[in-house]
């Protein structure tokens, strides 16, 4: 004779595999998953360039964000960045541009100052190269010595308008030809 378990024992056991099943495969999916962050290095622990000038450490002074924003190759350009003094005690940085300018920046203990605000530019003189490309900079401190820096000249637009030099003119934005307009 032939013994039957009842309905309910018979798909007891099928369905309790299915489920270990699932709860395996669902454990396996999420430490796989998770494994690629345990694998890969945050970008936020990487020291980079967030914004569009260069920044150094001269000494016990740090020089951050520093760029020319300048019209045009042979044009005047702004010196514009920020530096910082973490110290107790003021710190002096001098900037150095290849048209023989000097720049002597003051920086107050545990302070910051910034080269040009759009109240106040501070002149770079003629930039000798254009827009986009790069130009050096020697930075010096007292306590730090000297660093050559290759900084960016930006075009006066969008955040860096303000600092546009005396007399820049923007050019006109685009606008439609009669032509497109008709169609």
């Amino acid at each position: 004779m032939n013994r039957r378990l009842p309905r309910t024992a018979q798909g007891l056991a099928p369905s309790r595999v299915r489920s270990t099943l699932f709860a395996a495969a669902g454990v396996v999916a999420v430490l796989t998953v998770s494994g690629c962050q345990y694998t890969s290095t945050i970008q936020t622990d990487r020291p980079y360039e967030p914004a569009d000038g260069v920044s150094s450490q001269v000494g016990d002074l740090q020089v951050r964000n520093l760029l020319i924003v300048a019209g045009a190759k042979g044009g005047k350009g702004n010196l514009v960045g920020m530096t910082a003094n973490p110290t107790d005690r003021p710190g002096q940085v001098s900037f150095a541009l290849a048209g023989g300018e000097q720049i002597r920046l003051m920086v107050p203990a545990q302070g910051t100052a910034q080269l040009s605000t759009p109240d106040k530019l501070v002149s770079a003189g003629s930039v000798t190269v254009i827009p986009g490309a790069l130009v050096p900079v020697q930075v010096s401190s007292p306590s730090g010595g000297t660093v050559t820096l290759q900084v960016p000249v930006k075009y006066p637009q969008g955040p860096y308008l303000p600092y546009a030099p005396a007399g820049f003119t923007p050019a006109p934005e685009p606008t439609a030809s009669p032509e497109a307009a008709e169609h």
